[in-house]
């Protein structure tokens, strides 16, 4: 006996399944889910717009990777610069920034920096890099951070400390990851 059988079929609430946003719902109902099937997206109108659900997290919103080679930075530099993504308010976004091997002629001491917007943005995260002469590393730099609603880039910079070193390399490029992990 099927669940239609026991509740009946026009008790149970199904999400409707459009091919593409231009065919979701003319007049849609607060609460009204629906399965968009272009972008395997469950999607919930709050009442203005179409929303994945609130309370979940949304996974990736951008990526970015440079197979950048052989670049010297003796200063911070931008390396990596995200695809531009559009950020909701009172949602937290983590953001990963790998820088491939870095290493440097002398024993110095790197800084990966990841920024939100631009180079003189809103710092996300800092991760150390020390590194010897005789050696490399990978680089790792990560944050947590809410903005404002609109369009953001991510950029992941590197610098040289005025320490042992005065120059490094990025041997492999890197990648910036942006996620959404849910409500703030």
């Amino acid at each position: 006996m099927g669940i239609t059988n026991q509740v009946g079929a026009s008790s149970l609430i199904k999400p409707g399944v459009v091919d593409t946003s231009a065919n979701r719902p003319a007049s849609p109902y607060e609460g009204q889910v629906i399965f968009q099937k272009d972008t395997d997206q469950l999607l919930v109108w709050n009442g203005t717009a179409w929303y994945p659900n609130w309370n979940l997290p949304w996974g990736q919103v951008a990526y970015t990777k440079t197979n950048t080679t052989n670049i010297t930075y003796t200063a911070e530099a931008v390396t990596i610069t995200s695809s531009s993504f559009t950020a909701v308010a009172n949602r937290y976004y983590r953001v990963t920034y790998i820088e491939g091997t870095t290493y440097g002629s002398v024993p110095f001491e790197g800084t990966i920096r990841t920024r939100l917007d631009t180079l003189t943005g809103t710092l996300i995260g800092v991760s150390r890099v020390i590194v010897s002469a005789t050696g490399s590393t990978a680089a790792i730099s990560t944050g947590l951070f809410t903005t404002t609603t609109g369009s953001h880039v991510v950029v992941g910079t590197l610098a040289a400390s005025t320490g042992t070193g005065t120059a490094y390399r990025a041997d492999i490029g890197g990648s910036i990851i942006v996620e959404d992990i849910g409500p703030a």
